[in-house]
């Protein structure tokens, strides 16, 4: 049941981390991912 989980996180944006900070808070506006703790845009 375990990889279920990790399947289903692997769509969302909770499991991605910022790859400045290491902050999991992303968050996606106007088509761009962006980290809510440094300001660093993912996509």
């Amino acid at each position: 049941m375990a990889s279920e989980k990790s399947l289903q996180g692997l769509k969302g944006e909770e499991t991605r981390k910022c790859p400045e900070c290491g902050s999991r808070d992303l968050v996606r506006e106007k088509g761009e991912i962006f980290c809510k703790k440094c300001g660093y845009v993912i996509e």
